[in-house]
């Protein structure tokens, strides 16, 4: 089965694992400070099929880019960090193009689970930079991976498309109490630049 085929799969069941719990209803997350909102992101990181380790604290979900009722939504996974020094810092991956899935450097570069090609099944990455730090993968501009661009038009430029970031970024950080937090800004190729 090619590699794009079973990260298809992989985030159809991603899809249904957002916002649940654990099968005792513990409350399992450790790092962020539970809230109904970043409740409704959770990803039970027990429950992947395929998957037989625990991927650990991690949430994921579409968040607008604006207040318009059509807006579009970009796609996140987001895995905070233990690591003591990362308590006021969070890093932002985005893949190049722009217009490819972050998910790619999720999945095979520098994530929490590595799904090489050729391989069977994700196997824990223990080189994941989310060991070091908190970080986000996101899909960008509206329209890549799992983004939605619903009603509004697709970007035209590198200020539109930074505009549609902007807007992310703050429902981001108010979602998740990300403020006053150094940020790490990188990616790979032309990364949403």
């Amino acid at each position: 089965m090619k590699t794009a085929s079973l990260f298809a799969i992989f985030f159809l069941l991603l899809e249904r694992l957002v916002g649940t719990t654990s099968s005792s209803d513990e409350l399992w997350h450790t790092i962020i400070r539970p809230t109904a909102e970043t409740a409704s992101f959770a990803v039970n990181g027990t429950s992947f099929p395929m998957v037989d380790f625990d991927i650990g604290e991690s949430y994921a979900g579409l968040l607008p880019v604006s207040d318009a009722s059509d807006s579009s939504e970009l796609f996140f996974w987001f895995f905070p960090s233990s690591h003591p020094q990362a308590s006021d810092e969070i890093l932002i991956w985005l893949n190049g193009g722009p217009g490819c899935s972050s998910l790619a450097g999720l999945l095979q570069e520098n994530g929490p689970i590595s799904w090489q090609p050729g391989t069977f099944r994700p196997v824990a990455n223990r080189w994941s930079w989310s060991n070091l730090t908190n970080v986000v993968w996101i899909d960008q501009p509206a329209g890549t991976g799992f983004s939605r661009r619903n009603g509004m038009a697709p970007v035209d430029d590198e200020f539109q498309m930074a505009q549609q970031f902007l807007g992310f970024w703050k429902r981001f950080v108010e979602t998740f109490s990300m403020q006053n937090r150094k940020v790490y800004l990188t990616g790979e190729s032309f990364a949403g630049n």
